[in-house]
């Protein structure tokens, strides 16, 4: 067993919200991503898999969207590969 130093990289936080329906993760979601922009500067992606629920706080906090209707993991990986080509640093499957 090699043991080393560690030392902090750039390394993305992967989160999961859960709860029950209308407990406000769609809310939390965006309120994280938002906080994570403020300070690393940009914009942030949402991938809506919910009927265009998180549209529902477009009013409130500023995000692109990719209204996802087919729910295949083709079509998730590439709203994720258009996310990195965009050049967006947070990214929120909701």
């Amino acid at each position: 067993m090699a043991f080393r130093e560690a030392t902090r990289e750039g390394l993305y936080l992967r989160c999961a919200i859960y709860g029950p329906s209308g407990s406000g993760k769609t809310m939390s979601a965006l309120r994280i991503a938002k906080g994570i922009v403020e300070k690393t500067g940009g914009r942030f992606a949402v991938i809506d898999t919910e009927s265009r629920s998180a549209s529902k706080y477009a009013d409130r906090i500023s995000f692109d969207v990719d209204n996802l209707n087919d729910k295949t993991i083709d079509s998730y990986l590439t709203a994720m590969d258009e996310c990195i080509k965009a050049g967006y640093k947070v990214l929120v499957i909701d």
